[in-house]
């Protein structure tokens, strides 16, 4: 699939009945695929809603952040259309923007709007879409990142009991982030009210009573990133 020109992608072969899409995007790769400054690849990437909000970014950091998610978001977007036999429309004729539950979607020009999550990590973005436009969340986290400072404020005691590795405190920190972002509120989830649980040779997401979100819930690390992602049907 073209990622940054000017003219519509073409199709990609994509089971409609697929569980998700995950695009991944790295910044460094945009840079060597289009050897131009930052505002000309965003020009072939934004909206012109999303840049204003690039030339508004106030950090070199940022706006690589907000490049590189809004391509993941979208080459999501636009497999899920090529799946389902769709128009597909530019790059820059998709929006992405939050809705009035604070979740990201991808708005086209037919009016159409694809629920997205999108997550950062170095250098990395990630976004999910699914076929059927069902509430996603996702996190993205350095494989084996230590969170020694996190477990006494955020890890049950139970979840310390069990933690295996570094790899093993990575993978439940991001399926806690990636439950906040099914829930719309992100970093305004209290997650330390949340924990996860190995029970029945399973890993489970243990929420307070009164949370109504409930989902299906994986995750899964390669040798340089650990993603999870979240899914309410």
């Amino acid at each position: 699939m073209e990622t940054v020109g000017t003219d519509p992608p073409q199709r990609l072969p994509l089971d409609s009945a697929a569980l998700a899409v995950i695009a991944i995007v790295h910044s460094g790769m945009i840079r060597a695929a289009l050897p131009r400054s930052a505002a000309e690849i965003a020009c072939r990437v934004l909206s012109p809603e999303e840049l204003v909000q690039f030339a508004s970014a106030v950090t070199k950091k940022r706006r690589a952040e907000l490049l590189a998610g809004r391509l993941a978001a979208k080459v999501a977007c636009l497999c899920v259309r090529s799946a389902a036999g769709r128009p597909l429309p530019r790059l820059t004729d998709l929006s992405v923007h939050r809705n009035a539950s604070g979740r990201p979607e991808c708005i086209a020009p037919d009016r159409e709007t694809q629920q997205v999550s999108i997550a950062h990590s170095g250098d990395f973005a990630v976004a999910i879409a699914t076929p059927d436009n069902a509430v996603v969340g996702i996190d993205v986290e350095p494989a084996g990142k230590r969170l020694d400072f996190l477990l006494d404020g955020y890890f049950h005691p139970l979840e310390q009991l069990q933690l295996e590795s570094d790899s093993d405190a990575c993978r439940r920190w991001t399926i806690r982030e990636a439950w906040a972002k099914l829930t719309g509120r992100g970093v305004e989830a209290d997650l330390a009210t949340v924990a996860t649980l190995q029970a029945g040779g399973r890993c489970w997401l243990t929420v307070p009573a009164h949370e109504t979100d409930r989902g299906i819930i994986a995750a899964a690390s390669t040798a340089r990133l650990t993603f999870a992602v979240a899914i309410r049907r």
